[in-house]
């Protein structure tokens, strides 16, 4: 699932974290810092991205 361009199974966001090997970019979902490329998980306008 961590290559179809959807966000399922355990992932953060589309085919980044949870169970897949890619950290999630700026912009997308996150639920802690470890979910980021950045290691920055943070509220932006009432939704956790990573920034």
């Amino acid at each position: 699932p961590c290559q179809n361009g959807i966000r399922d199974g355990t992932e953060t966001d589309i085919d980044c974290d949870g169970a897949c090997p890619t950290k999630c970019a700026a912009g997308m979902s996150c639920a802690t810092d470890a979910d980021c490329a950045s290691n920055d998980c943070a509220l932006n306008a009432g939704i956790w991205q990573c920034v």
